[in-house]
């Protein structure tokens, strides 16, 4: 089982190194149908984060910059010297963090169903949603987050791959997800924007009310050169509902010569 300290990481595939970071509740295999459009170009690299998956669930609390930090920590002992990175949802603000605080190890950057400079009353729903996470057992959390993460066709034909996901959720320590929900809420780096240098690609649901396309916007506009995508009729987990747009745009987006080259 390959691991550093602190974490779990599979690795598949040849060609540039391409880090794929998952969300709160997830863990790396949530990007395998994602991977199988990238691996034959890139060397992917999937981790779970902290507190998530196989990798350790710390004794005390710990931050963004812990995230940002751990990531980096994992391209030193591969010895990888730079990477693109793809994050999702809570990934999407560690990807930020880490082009920000380590922009020589950021090549491209591609930020999925992510989120930065929330509003008062966005902050408000949240903490909302964190205290249900606080008091109802996880399962039960899921179950009132499915009509945010999915669309009602996806709940009908792929019952088995929401079950899955929910027992991945249920599977979790509570602390470690509060704690990831927490960090979510409170992590916002769109003062630092401006200073992310490597090319990026944003894209998100048309639906999604956690990470809706207001934010997409908010952070093309702030990120220098960036691109903006919203996929039609989607809900907030495009990895599982919609892999092959989600690693089509990300294998054109990386590939020397397409957008942004």
């Amino acid at each position: 089982m390959p691991k550093t300290q602190t974490t779990y990481y599979e690795i598949t595939g040849s060609g540039p190194a391409l880090v794929l970071v998952h969300g709160v509740g997830c863990w790396a295999d949530d990007w395998l149908p994602v991977t199988a459009a990238l691996k034959d170009r890139f060397t992917v690299i999937r981790y779970d984060l902290r507190g998530h998956g196989r990798s350790i669930i710390p004794d005390t609390p710990w931050t963004m910059d812990t995230f940002v930090d751990d990531l980096a920590a994992l391209l030193n002992e591969l010895g990888t010297d730079n990477a693109h990175v793809a994050g999702f949802s809570l990934g999407g603000i560690i990807a930020q963090g880490f082009a920000i605080k380590y922009p020589e190890m950021t090549n491209r950057l591609c930020l999925i169903s992510t989120t930065t400079g929330r509003t008062r009353p966005e902050i408000e729903k949240s903490l909302e949603r964190l205290a249900i996470i606080e008091s109802l057992p996880l399962e039960e959390y899921f179950e009132k987050s499915i009509d945010r993460w999915y669309t009602p066709e996806f709940q009908q034909s792929h019952g088995d791959t929401i079950k899955r996901n929910g027992a991945t959720i249920a599977s979790m320590n509570r602390q470690a997800y509060a704690c990831a929900y927490r960090i979510l809420i409170e992590s916002n780096f769109v003062e630092d924007l401006k200073k992310i240098a490597a090319p990026t690609l944003v894209m998100t649901g048309e639906y999604d009310v956690g990470s809706p396309p207001e934010m997409t916007h908010r952070l093309v506009e702030e990120i220098d050169g960036a691109q903006g995508i919203i996929i039609p009729r989607m809900r907030h987990n495009v990895l599982m509902e919609v892999p092959e747009i989600v690693g089509g745009l990300i294998r054109e987006f990386l590939t020397p010569g397409g957008p942004a080259a």
